[in-house]
């Protein structure tokens, strides 16, 4: 899957505490460890997020389950879960995004941030690619 590229914006570079997490690769199987878990409960044929972190009750998202092989998901599939959890939970995302034609992009190696986007303001896709992706595991 390519980076999302979004029309040019203007940017304000700014210096400011943050929190971030990020995938770490280890030994084969590759597994991506971020620090943070939210659980899943299958009750009757629908599906239940919990987050103790973000979340003080549950909100149902569309099933089906996430993988749990570390496949990457986005765009339709990620639709429910952006809606119902990670717009309202997670303020902001930071990752690799193009900005017009420039790439900013996150990298651990180096420190560097990529882009901080409000999330609700993420497209499902963005021309062909999805917006948002992530890493489904069970580690």
């Amino acid at each position: 899957m390519g980076v999302p590229i979004i029309g040019a914006v203007p940017l304000q570079t700014c210096f400011e505490r943050r929190y971030r997490f990020w995938g770490e690769p280890t030994a084969v199987p590759p597994l991506y460890g971020d620090g943070h878990c939210i659980n899943f409960l299958e009750h009757s044929g629908r599906l239940y997020l919990y987050d103790a972190c973000f979340r003080d009750a549950p909100c149902e998202v569309e099933p089906t389950l996430p993988p749990d092989d570390f496949s990457i998901w986005g765009g339709a599939q990620l639709a429910s879960f952006k809606a119902c959890y990670l717009d309202a939970a997670v303020d902001y995302m930071l990752g690799s995004l193009y900005n017009g034609g420039v790439l900013h992009q996150s990298d651990q190696a180096s420190g560097t941030n990529g882009m901080t986007v409000r999330t609700a303001r993420i497209p499902e896709m963005i021309g062909a690619d999805p917006g948002l992706t992530f890493y489904w595991g069970d580690g």
